[in-house]
């Protein structure tokens, strides 16, 4: 077993590279919020840049499988005008990843999660849902539904 496991690679960090697995795996399938669970557990392991760099591709093949699954509800037409943007945005950070230090990264990192939550929560707002109950309801709904 420890031939599979990469030099350096402490059993803690194997253990959280399997629950940021995890995480991301229910972050995919609709239980919201437990991607940004992963995002810092993901920093820890391998530092801010590189686990933005690792997050990615884990993201966009995890879109992949998705499509795949779904493909009779896939809507191409919003894919198809996502892409330009995505890879913009794709571009865009990867210039700046690369110009910034690890300290102005992580700053930067925590605005963008800090501000995704905020909206999240704003969206909840604005569906007259407190934001406990929201999780009730998405957890009593997942039991319930499988």
């Amino acid at each position: 077993m420890e031939e599979f496991i990469p030099e350096g690679l402490l059993s803690f960090n194997f253990i959280s590279l399997l629950i940021i697995a995890i995480l991301i795996g229910m972050a995919k399938t609709g239980i919201h919020g437990t991607g940004f669970l992963a995002v810092p557990l993901l920093a820890l392991v391998f530092g801010a840049k590189i686990s933005t760099g690792i997050m990615l591709p884990i993201l966009i093949f995890a879109d992949f499988f998705g499509i795949a699954y779904y493909k009779k509800h896939t809507s191409w037409k919003h894919l198809i005008t996502l892409i330009p943007w995505v890879i913009i945005g794709i571009y865009l950070g990867s210039l700046y990843g690369a110009k910034i230090n690890e300290e102005l990264f992580k700053y930067t990192m925590a605005c963008i999660i800090l501000k995704t939550i905020f909206g999240e929560c704003l969206i909840l707002k604005t569906h007259n849902y407190p934001i406990i109950t929201y999780w009730i309801l998405l957890w009593t709904d997942k039991i319930k539904n499988g």
